[in-house]
This record gives C-alpha cells, structure tokens and sequence, in this order.
C-alpha cells in the first residue's frame, strides 16, 4: 500500500494544500522553511500505525510555528493506492475539538484522545522508514534504553530509525535486495555488521570500521543495505530519506539515484527532500518511461506555502534548484568575460 494523496489545512507552514503523490519516487525541493521535512514527517507520523504525535516528532517545545497552527483546526485527508476499500479515503481531524496545550509531557494516546471522541486511524501502511538527515546509528549503543528511561532531545524519527536499524539481518538475502545489496556493497566496499548495538561496515580485506570514524558519505550509503537486509524495506514499504545527497560526493550521485530508482520498480514508495540540483536530475535523466516519478516544489505564498507538482523536474516553473544553477552558471560567465 501507498500513498495517493493528501489534503492538510493548518499545519505549521501549510494553511491549505493538495498533493497527488507517485506510486513510485516523489522529489520534494523548495527553498529553506517551505516545509519540506515538515511534510515528510507528517506522513510518516500519520500513518506509521501510531498516533500523530506533534511533540515526538516534531519537536513542539522549539516551534512556535506548530505550536500557532496545530492548536488551530489542523486536518488532514488522505487517500491509498489500493484495492482494499477500507483505506482507499480518510480524514484525520484530531485536534480540531481540542484545546490543547502543549506543554512537555503531554501525552495524546490513544486513551486520552478516546476519552474525547476523537476518531481513531487505522493502522494503513505496514512498513514505513524514516531516514533522517543526520546519522544517529553512529550513537546507537545505548540509545534506545535511554531514550525510554530519560526525556532524551531528540524527535522519534531518530529513535525509530536505530529501532528499524538494529532488527535481525535475514539467512538470506530478501528477494529485493538480489541485484540491490551487490551494488550498494561495492559503494561501501564492504557489508554492515551489528555487535552490542554498535554498527561496523565490514570492509572486502576483512577490517571492520566502526560508524563513528567511518565516512559520512559511506555511512549514508550503508543504512540502505542494513535496512534492506533487515527486511525493513521490502516491497510495500514506503521509504521517507531526508536529504540523501548530504555528505555523499557528487560521483556517487549517479549509483545512489539509480538505486532508488531499481527500489521504486520493486515496489517501495519513496519520498526524498533533497537541496541538490544534479540529485534530482539525475533522477529525471535516469528514469524510464515505466517509472512512475513525480516532482513537488514547495514555495511560499501569502497564503501560506503551495505544492507544484510535475512528472518531470524541467517541467517546474518553480524550481530553486534550477533558479540557483542558473544564477552559478551567469556568475561564472560574468567572471570570465571581466577577465
């Protein structure tokens, strides 16, 4: 199951907006504060099978913006790409009826929100990843005991993503991950092993290089194959990557989106937020007419931030990436015509 669709009134940056989503890969861009990771964690959030927690995941202590609007009537409807009728529409409207207060410590389960006659949401999607912009496997040992035991600072998506992270590698290799798991092995010249919840990429000549003085670029690339041998990725799974291109060099561009891409054609939705030009390009260059891939730039308005949505990235006439590229390329022919 994926999903189809989306309406949100009142949430953070976005008063109203309406997007249709691609089965396969959807591109997210737009300028700093449009909301892109915003947007991500909503989804996730929603429709994890848990309830949407604002202060889990989105930090509500530290953003006055969620703190202004979620007090509002924030709703949110939603639609699946499925045959199975009882998920094909919904609506989730939590808040509405609430005067809520959101102060540390303020639990919403499914108790609290019971009591009040709150609808409840079904549990809609099976596997969902979230894959923040920061690497926290990196400071996994011990993480997750604390994180239960102490008011730890740190949004769900890091505690989920160590959770997902540290389940049981498969015998054998998941059928996904046939043609999959070899070319991201050749990327981090090795294979990722797990020993007392500490995570080491285990190199071809045999060494074993611990995550804290691994490479960022090589870390980003492993979580891939750890969640896929895991089985936490798998066809049906929808895969939320926050700025993948982060930490990764530009040469590698070309294998990591190509990757995506052969993931998305053996059934994983996948939603990415990205700031680089050449990643989502390579993603448009790449892909085959087969592909179902969207773009969604996401730029601000008086009405609060909008959603254009294309099936290819030149097709955007809202484009910061491209606005930037083209900005670069007439600085450097002003350069070289003053000299």
């Amino acid at each position: 199951m994926s999903i189809k669709n989306v309406k949100i009134k009142n949430f953070t940056v976005f008063e109203s907006i309406d997007i249709d989503f691609a089965s396969g890969i959807n591109v997210i861009i737009g300028e700093n504060g449009t909301g892109k990771t915003h947007l991500m964690k909503m989804l996730y959030a929603n429709f994890n099978g848990r309830w949407f927690s604002p202060q889990a995941y989105f930090g509500v202590d530290d953003d006055k913006r969620l703190r202004r609007n979620v007090s509002e009537k924030y709703k949110l409807e939603y639609g699946f790409y499925d045959t199975d009728k009882r998920y094909e529409n919904g609506i989730n409207n939590y808040f509405s009826d609430l005067d809520i207060k959101l102060k540390k410590g303020v639990s919403y389960g499914n108790e609290e929100l019971t009591k009040l006659n709150v609808p409840q949401k079904p549990k809609a999607i099976e596997s969902l990843v979230f894959i923040p912009a920061k690497d926290i496997l990196t400071h996994s040992k011990g993480f997750l005991s604390l994180y239960d035991k102490f008011d730890m600072p740190f949004d769900k998506t890091y505690y989920d993503i160590i959770s997902k992270s540290l389940l049981p590698n498969l015998k054998k290799i998941p059928e996904i991950g046939k043609s999959i798991l070899p070319k991201l092995e050749k990327l981090i010249d090795g294979k990722v092993v797990v020993e007392n919840d500490t995570f080491f990429i285990e190199k071809t000549n045999g060494k074993k290089i611990e995550f804290s003085v691994e490479a960022e670029g090589i870390k980003k690339i492993a979580i891939l194959w750890q969640l896929i041998m895991s089985e936490s990725i798998t066809k049906g799974s929808v895969l939320f990557w926050d700025e993948p291109e982060s930490n990764i060099n530009p040469s590698l561009y070309k294998d990591v989106t190509g990757i995506l891409l052969e993931l998305s054609r053996n059934g994983v939705q996948i939603f990415l937020a990205t700031h680089n030009y050449s990643f989502a390009k390579y993603i448009e260059v790449l892909s085959e007419d087969s592909d179902n891939v969207r773009y969604h730039s996401l730029y601000k308005t008086d009405d609060g931030v909008k959603c254009e949505t294309e099936t290819k990235f030149t097709l955007l006439s809202n484009n910061a990436l491209r606005e930037d590229n083209i900005n670069l390329y007439n600085v450097e022919m002003k350069k070289e015509f003053e000299e």
